[in-house]
């Protein structure tokens, strides 16, 4: 069991999909130069994904792995 499994329930029910964090979330990957078309990214530590599906929005091929288990 990780940190992340003692709050995953709670995050996935009220944060991943609430617009307000979805926003929040977009101006951290402009910052961050992320991924478009053609590009791949690697998220290590990705929890639920609620980033990945952002930067998959953008046209990017993903990689994810966790070590947590699996939730939502």
């Amino acid at each position: 069991m990780t940190a992340w499994d003692d709050v995953a329930d709670w995050w996935v029910a009220e944060v991943a999909d609430d617009p307000a964090y979805v926003e929040e979330v977009q101006p951290l990957l402009d910052d961050l130069m992320a991924p478009g078309p053609g590009q791949r990214l690697l998220d290590v530590g990705c929890g639920e994904g609620g980033v990945l599906r952002a930067v998959a929005a953008r046209g990017a091929d993903l990689v994810r792995l966790d070590g947590a288990e699996q939730h939502a």
